[in-house]
């Protein structure tokens, strides 16, 4: 019985860091685009629309960081699971859009 709450908690823990790890990274890529996206406004403001996001991405970066670093079993697997998952899908992306763009 202890053991199969130990594999069951094993792989909550591996499930949690992957959603954690794509948290992470969705909000990196926002964080990074909004300077350039914002440049389409006609009000902006240097605080909300550069230095926030900026301060923020920074931020991200140490908590990525943290996430998958040191290694420690059984969470090492998770960004591998991650980074495969998030390359499957952006070919997938790839195909769909080569397959309907005329």
């Amino acid at each position: 019985a202890v053991n199969d709450v130990s594999q069951t908690l094993n792989l909550f823990l591996i499930a949690a860091t992957i959603a954690t790890l794509g948290t992470i990274t969705m909000q990196i890529l926002i964080n990074f685009a909004l300077p350039f996206y914002s440049r389409k406004f006609t009000k902006r403001s240097i605080l909300f629309h550069i230095v926030l996001p900026l301060t923020a991405f920074t931020f991200l970066l140490g908590a990525l960081y943290a996430s998958i670093w040191p290694p420690s079993f059984p969470i090492e697997f998770a960004p591998i699971i991650f980074i495969s998952w998030a390359f499957i899908g952006y070919l997938i992306v790839m195909i769909i859009k080569r397959n309907y763009s005329g």
